[in-house]
């Protein structure tokens, strides 16, 4: 018979836990693509380009553009062993 996982009520210190460090995982995960998707776009497009995409068409500006390219870089974050 398998046994069943116990579940954790909202107001354990477990379950916030475990929902939160779930979240950061998945943020991290994002900010990771975000900035390997910018550096193919960098290396992609013409001379001008990505600059003008980065301040017409993007959410954030190029300074948050740079953090994720330097996050997206950064082996310690990416590595998933």
């Amino acid at each position: 018979m398998k046994s069943l996982q116990k579940i954790q009520p909202k107001s354990s210190r477990h379950y916030w836990k475990s929902e939160i460090k779930f979240a950061w995982n998945k943020a991290t995960e994002a900010f990771i693509q975000v900035g390997t998707l910018l550096i193919e776009s960098k290396e992609s497009l013409d001379y001008g380009e990505f600059l003008k995409m980065i301040e017409n068409d993007l959410p954030f500006s190029p300074r948050t553009s740079q953090m994720l390219m330097v996050i997206a870089n950064d082996k310690r974050l990416s590595n998933t062993n």
